[in-house]
């Protein structure tokens, strides 16, 4: 899941920072499903927020993964964040969608390292 909010600027960089994070993924043969499948127990999500002045974009981005927990004591459910990277800064649009990747890069990284793949 991608969310761009603030500028409009960053609204229109949705689409394709979802490519890069999807596409980063795959290369890195972490498994996948597109957000609210059936059984899904996790999402991963990007947040950015920000906005563009002088031609260059002010930003906040975060990457977060939230799974499914089991609460022992009340015996219910929970969406819990399990991992999550950020970076803040001033980008142009290109550094933007590279540290989108490099966001999902160090995602995969750690995933594969976690999970032994």
């Amino acid at each position: 899941m991608v969310h761009c909010a603030g500028d409009t600027n960053l609204q229109s960089l949705e689409n394709e920072i979802r490519k890069i994070l999807e596409k980063r993924l795959r290369e890195m043969s972490v498994p996948a499903v597109i957000y609210g499948d059936s059984g899904n127990t996790g999402a991963l999500k990007l947040l950015l927020t920000g906005i563009k002045s002088g031609g260059k974009y002010y930003t906040y981005a975060t990457l977060q993964l939230h799974q499914r927990a089991y609460l022992a004591a009340s015996h219910n459910f929970m969406d819990c964040q399990t991992w999550d990277a950020w970076k803040m800064g001033v980008f142009n649009e290109k550094e933007i969608l590279d540290e989108a990747d490099d966001l999902a890069r160090e995602f995969a990284n750690d995933f594969i390292s976690a999970n032994l793949f």
